[in-house]
């Protein structure tokens, strides 16, 4: 399972793209509501808004694959 941490205030965008990741089968979606948040857990990679699904999809499989 690949864990994807999304940082979003509206509710409705976090419903939206976490469904979507979801969907696919293998992604664990967590939120938080701020950048401070997200530093304090740390991550190796970023995307930015506006979201383009499939961008975003192919940033998480090219880190995932930097793994291997």
């Amino acid at each position: 399972m690949v864990k994807v941490l999304y940082i979003e205030d509206n509710d409705d965008d976090v419903y939206m793209l976490k469904m979507r990741l979801e969907l696919l089968g293998n992604f664990e979606v967590l939120t938080a509501e701020d950048g401070e948040k997200a530093i304090a857990t740390g991550c190796e990679e970023f995307d930015t808004k506006p979201i383009e699904f499939d961008r975003l999809v192919a940033t998480v499989r090219r880190v995932l694959d930097g793994r291997k």
